[in-house]
């Protein structure tokens, strides 16, 4: 892949990051009530901007590792679950270079959501 095409990748790829880090994430509203799941909240402009470049940049950095097994869906999902340690993502699908893309995705570290002032999600 070349490196002009790791931000389109990267952008198509947002909407099931993103997905996946408020289906599996929990917290609590600004009135303090428990949520089960961030689902019902829009992420904000800087959240979106954090997570595309977080994608993109693993993109630039592991490519050459999808093997054309790694769908643009599995690779938003496994992407979050990996990096966040939800104990399930590149290392259990079966992918040839699964344990690879594992590391390069821990190397990028867990993030938190929080519910912000705007009632937008954001990464902490």
């Amino acid at each position: 892949m070349k490196p002009e095409h790791f931000e389109d990748l990267a952008k198509i790829t947002l909407p099931h990051y993103l997905k996946c880090a408020a289906w599996s994430s929990s917290g609590t509203d600004n009135d303090g009530e428990e949520l089960e799941s961030l689902e019902a909240f829009e992420f904000s402009q800087e959240a979106n901007a954090k997570a595309l470049l977080d994608i993109t940049y693993f993109i630039s950095i592991s490519n050459i590792y999808f093997n054309g097994e790694v769908t643009v869906a599995q690779l938003g999902h496994d992407l979050w679950l990996t990096r966040c340690g939800h104990r399930t993502g590149f290392w259990d699908r079966g992918y040839k270079y699964g344990d690879v893309l594992t590391k390069k995705s821990e190397q990028l570290g867990p993030l938190g959501i929080f519910i912000n002032d705007n009632n937008q999600l954001d990464f902490s």
